[in-house]
């Protein structure tokens, strides 16, 4: 009589590390680099605004980059586990952040407003800019942008939005790229290895955006807050950051499609 195929058995140690090497040989740059350079750059605007912060709007701006800082963090070590659906989420909330760095500006009464906020259950802001895409547009209109421009920008990562607070939501097209995988025909219940395309897809855009509101976050507080010395600087990082970021996605994307290829003829062999 034959016996069942026994599931192979992993400890959760040995899952996250094959997920981690499986994200660095997509792409050290991405995956490794890019999240050093991206918590260096925004550790330097901590540092810059905890010495320079004399208004409560730069306050604000103080305690939005730490909170970004965490989640940038929080992030890259979600994905290194094998949980980029998870990872997905945080990135929605980067997004939101950043915007709400940008809403604010430096705006007294709007941090203000913020700063007094108590209610756990309230919203923070008033019926007009209640909804986030309309922060969106405030945003960039004090960025300079003009009104057409505005919600053009405001369109585009309001739709990068919504695709993360799919995962964040328990959208079915995310839940069915989760719960483990297949290891010798068999599902190993637990993380995910980024075998395959889906997963690999979203930790590519999970590190994409997670760099690109770094950056977003850093030229806004150069914009409303910072001058002088300090501009010049953390501005050409963020910019050799940009660059980086819009590099490393262009390749490991070209080698993602390689490598799901590579999947695909294996499983139909």
């Amino acid at each position: 009589m034959e016996q069942p195929m026994q599931s192979p058995r992993y400890s959760l140690l040995d899952i996250h590390n094959r997920a981690n090497a499986a994200l660095v040989d997509l792409s050290k740059g991405l995956f490794e680099e890019l999240p050093v350079a991206t918590n260096n750059l925004l550790g330097n605007v901590v540092d810059v605004l905890i010495k320079t912060k004399t208004s409560k709007a730069q306050n604000v701006a103080l305690m939005t980059v730490l909170r970004l800082k965490q989640e940038a963090q929080a992030i890259r070590m979600l994905l290194g586990h094998g949980y980029p659906a998870q990872a997905m989420s945080l990135a929605a909330n980067m997004i939101e952040i950043t915007y709400e760095l940008l809403f604010i500006g430096n705006d007294e009464s709007k941090a203000e407003i913020w700063d007094r906020h108590v209610g756990p259950r309230e919203k923070v802001w008033n019926r007009q800019n209640r909804l986030i895409k309309q922060r969106m547009i405030e945003g960039w209109k004090s960025m300079g942008m003009t009104e057409e421009e505005s919600k053009e920008q405001a369109e585009a990562d309001y739709s990068s939005y919504g695709l993360l607070c799919d995962a964040k939501h328990g959208n079915p097209v995310i839940n069915k790229t989760t719960g483990g995988f297949i290891e010798n025909g068999v599902l190993v219940v637990g993380p995910q290895v980024y075998q395959e395309k889906p997963e690999i897809l979203q930790a590519v855009y999970v590190a994409n955006t997670t760099a690109r509101m770094t950056v977003l976050a850093v030229r806004a507080v150069i914009n409303f807050h910072l001058g002088g010395e300090f501009n010049g600087t953390l501005f050409d990082e963020s910019e050799t950051l940009n660059i980086f970021r819009k590099e490393q996605v262009s390749t490991v994307m070209a080698k993602a499609e390689v490598e799901a290829a590579k999947i695909i003829n294996s499983s139909e062999q």
